[in-house]
């Protein structure tokens, strides 16, 4: 499976710019976990945000002027506070409290603008916590594959049957993948997405020249054209590449039904045991020998190009599709007759023969035609209602195409013709081969187009029909019993042309994914990898290059995002336990102290403290940071009591002197009286020396 060569990791997508573009893929389990770190770490900024704010309004609010109850009770909210809807929610029940008293108090006191930031604060990072997933979104589906297997194959020229067996593999992979995903099909199959673009695109010229001598074009059909247009490397074949190292690539194949009466003969041939010889009728075409200059095949030679045996219009067969063709620049077995032959294409030639087929409906087309009513129609009818039946036109016809290919550097500026690129001309695959040294390709920009190349290879029409036969019809389909049950089109034979086509450059795409995954049924085959050298470093990095989309099991992130997250989320955070620190040195230093004390006394410990000395719980220390501590170091000296209840509806603290021993009581007022000294001392020289005096002559525990 392709999702086992999926690479996790830091990558750059070059769909984008790299900023955008960098790439971090993991497991959907580790990015679950990721997922989930990075909520919970924006909602602890978010804390940390409203910490910083609430300290803020708490220093701007902080005087030493006298204020009103409902005044200092927000002061102490707003330092106790640990979230935001946490605050707004202990403002409004303050309001609520205060209801009966005087309203513009809690208008002058600002609870509204409070309880307003709060809900907005807390609202935007529960978005952003929720969002923060999002990462992903923007990250795309596409994904990069490494395989040690990744490679071009090939096998021995003892091997013929292993090459056979995997090209022909290959045309019903395609042939599935084009009819599920080109041209209408299902394409919510997850079949659709796993290359870089679902299918390529092509546009259709109805109106095109004949691509051979003028002659062999069927004159009651117009030949088209089905061209590409520049295919990027990157954007269509999954290629990952900056635009430097890219290449652009172009299909256009021309075909046109042909008029074959001038290549026709009957001929009666004698075949089986020479003992007993049967002699069978033939339709034979001559548009080019097979095999007649080739010494090593002189046994299967033949002068002819097709032929039809008469017999099978009895033999209750059905369509039959052969082809022949001819490569440009390299040794063929079949060698076209000079109307048919081009130097600067890949020719092809169809050979339809409908045999014993039969239609329920008539149709014009240029291969499939059927208009002739068939005599004792009677015998096909179920019932007594005659019905009509209809026989092919023409028992034979042929269907011949061109493939062009043409390859180009984006990076060296051309004429305007080739969209400013620099391009070879439309040629077929073997001498466009031998051009590319015109195009100044760079070291990466010849590699990538080495996957490519092999994919045209095999995207000319001889392979879709090559070893199919009649499968390779979309006529087939809805054929039964040799009756073709459906009205087929006028233009059939364009449509079959649409869909071999499809099955082509849906090839190419597989052959381009199949070099940075490794070639499936060759090793199996007998036939052997070729993969990039150890010390070709290029080679082994456009092995790495491979883009796929949608593979379960991966999520990517955005790592543009993800660092937003973790730098803001930690910047935040970070200020949000350090500010009323840093803050607080500050304003020590430049000797604002009420602002500094107000937030230290606000704090719920201060405020227990307080409490506490108001109910003559004296002896404590730290009155001025965080976390005050009483000055006993016994746990008898370290004792504080609990609330009165004397009065239900009015709690308070225990008093001191009802709560301890004599003993504890007495050690207790002595530190007390002590702290009162220390406080007295401290205010001038004169009273330190009075007050030591007293000390000296009274007796203090």
């Amino acid at each position: 499976m392709v999702s086992s060569y999926v690479y996790t990791g830091l990558w750059v997508n070059h769909s984008r710019e790299k900023l955008l573009g960098t790439t971090l893929t993991l497991t959907d389990k580790n990015g679950a976990v990721l997922v989930a770190f990075l909520a919970t770490l924006v909602t602890a900024a978010g804390h940390a945000a409203w910490t910083i704010l609430r300290y803020i309004f708490h220093q701007l609010r902080a005087s030493d002027k006298p204020h009103d109850a409902l005044f200092y009770q927000q002061q102490a909210a707003l330092k106790n506070s640990s979230s935001a809807l946490g605050t707004a929610l202990t403002f409004l029940r303050m309001s609520w409290a205060w209801r009966k008293h005087e309203r513009r108090m809690i208008w002058r006191s600002w609870t509204l603008l409070f309880v307003t930031l709060a809900v907005i604060i807390s609202a935007i990072f529960t978005a952003a916590a929720i969002f923060s997933s999002q990462v992903t979104q923007t990250a795309g589906t596409a994904f990069l594959v490494r395989s040690s297997d990744c490679g071009l194959w090939d096998f021995p020229n003892d091997k013929t049957t292993g090459w056979q067996i995997k090209t022909l593999n290959d045309t019903h992979t395609a042939q599935n993948y084009a009819r599920t995903c080109y041209q209408g099909g299902s394409g919510s199959s997850r079949l659709c997405d796993k290359y870089k673009v679902p299918e390529i695109k092509w546009h259709t010229d109805r109106n095109a020249d004949c691509p051979f001598a003028a002659e062999t074009c069927y004159n009651l059909s117009t030949p088209i054209s089905m061209d590409t247009g520049y295919l990027d490397s990157h954007k269509i074949f999954g290629l990952n590449a900056v635009p430097e190292e890219r290449v652009v690539v172009r299909k256009k194949t021309t075909c046109s039904p042909l008029r074959l009466r001038n290549w026709v003969a009957a001929v009666n041939t004698t075949l089986g045991d020479p003992s007993d010889p049967v002699t069978d009728p033939f339709i034979q075409v001559y548009i080019g020998g097979v095999n007649e200059n080739d010494p090593a095949n002189a046994v299967i030679a033949r002068n002819y190009t097709y032929r039809w045996n008469a017999h099978n219009v009895f033999m209750e067969r059905g369509y039959e599709l052969q082809t022949v063709y001819a490569h440009a620049g390299y040794k063929n077995g079949w060698d076209p007759i000079s109307e048919f032959n081009r130097t600067d294409a890949d020719v092809t030639v169809f050979f339809l023969a409908q045999n014993s087929m039969l239609y329920d409906f008539p149709n014009s087309d240029a291969l499939f035609g059927a208009n002739t009513v068939l005599p004792d129609n009677n015998n096909y009818s179920a019932t007594e209602i005659p019905v009509k039946v209809y026989q092919p036109d023409r028992i034979i016809t042929g269907l011949g195409c061109v493939d062009q290919f043409q390859i180009c550097n984006p990076v060296i500026p051309g004429p305007d013709s080739t969209n400013g690129m620099l391009c070879t001309p439309l040629d077929a695959i073997i001498p466009l081969y031998r051009k590319m040294s015109t195009l100044q390709f760079s070291a990466h920009q010849f590699e990538t187009w080495k996957p490519i190349w092999r994919g045209m290879q095999y995207a000319g029409m001889d392979k879709v029909a090559d070893g199919m036969d009649s499968s390779a019809l979309k006529a087939q389909e809805t054929v039964s019993n040799r009756f073709q049950t459906a009205k087929l089109p006028n233009d059939q034979w364009v449509v079959e042309l649409a869909a071999w086509n499809a099955i082509t450059l849906a090839r190419v795409q597989a052959t381009v994914l199949e070099y940075a995954t490794g070639p499936s049924n060759v090793v199996e085959q007998r036939g052997r990898i070729i993969k990039p050298k150890v010390d070709d470093k290029v080679g082994q990095n456009i092995c790495k290059r491979q883009l796929i989309l949608n593979v379960a099991g991966y999520q990517n992130f955005n790592m543009l995002g993800v660092t937003l997250i973790l730098v803001i989320s930690s910047i935040l955070i970070l200020v949000g336990w350090t500010v009323d620190i840093i803050v607080g040195w500050i304003q020590k230093w430049m000797g604002k102290h009420y602002a500094r004390l107000s937030w230290v006394q606000d704090g719920y410990l201060q405020l227990q403290r307080m409490a506490y000395e108001g109910a003559g719980h004296a002896g404590w220390e730290g009155s001025a940071d965080d976390v005050p501590l009483t000055r006993g170091r016994t746990r008898e000296e370290q004792v504080l009591m609990g609330l009165d209840l004397g009065d239900l509806r009015h709690p308070r603290l225990r008093g001191f002197e009802h709560s301890l021993g004599d003993g504890v009581q007495e050690k207790m007022a002595g530190v007390s009286v002590l702290e009162q000294s220390e406080r007295t001392v401290s205010r001038d020289s004169r009273g330190r020396r009075g007050l030591l005096r007293i000390c000296e002559g009274s007796s203090i525990v």
